[in-house]
């Protein structure tokens, strides 16, 4: 059973994908996109699986708001210092003359500690557990070219090698 070629005819031109690719940015879900593009999700699911065009907007769609949020995650881990401005109208004058005045406000927000963590996490291998080092278990020595250096200098300090 083969799906209507008329719902990927609507759908397969330039704008068109390109509306599909804005609603996935944009965060909808599949019966979203489904019913935004006034079909059923099975259709759509069909129509993704059978026409590489329709999967690559969707997908495009979806990695434009995952780099959105990544942003938004590396900006708050860092802090945030924005300006807010608020607008209000006041009469001041008999003849009905306004006058806007803008306030504008400078407002700092700390880095957040748990995105900093969730980051360092998923992007730099960072583990909350890592796993035991390796080497010699039974001595204690690691194997790692730095702590062999400082095992050999502290070794030479006891020895008198190392000056004193």
């Amino acid at each position: 059973m083969s799906m209507k070629r008329s719902a990927y005819e609507k759908w397969s031109t330039g704008s068109q994908l390109g509306r599909i690719t804005n609603w996935a940015a944009n965060g909808c879900t599949m019966a979203e996109l489904a019913s935004n593009m006034g079909i059923s999700p099975s259709t759509l699911y069909k129509m993704q699986a059978e026409h590489p065009d329709v999967a690559e907007a969707i997908e495009g769609g979806r990695g434009m708001s995952v780099q959105h949020v990544e942003n938004a995650l590396f900006r708050s881990a860092l802090g945030l210092d924005y300006e807010e401005s608020e607008t209000t109208e006041e009469q001041t004058a008999p003849d009905g003359s306004r006058r806007v005045i803008v306030r504008r406000s400078r407002t700092k927000v700390k880095p957040s500690v748990s995105a900093q963590i969730f980051y360092l996490k998923n992007r730099a291998g960072y583990r909350d557990n890592p796993a035991p080092r390796t080497g010699d278990a039974a001595s204690g020595i690691p194997d790692d070219p730095l702590s062999a250096a400082l095992d050999d200098v502290a070794r030479g300090l006891e020895d008198g090698r190392h000056g004193a």
